[in-house]
């Protein structure tokens, strides 16, 4: 059972640093964008 939860725990750190650096990409493309448009 301890070795379930530890693997959820991964997978679910793994999936959270997977969306915040999506994110940070999405922006950094965002701002590019504008910064292409000025």
């Amino acid at each position: 059972m301890s070795t379930t939860s530890r693997r959820l725990r991964i997978v679910y750190y793994g999936d959270q640093t997977s969306v915040v650096s999506a994110r940070l990409f999405h922006c950094l493309l965002r701002t590019v964008e504008e910064t292409g448009d000025k």
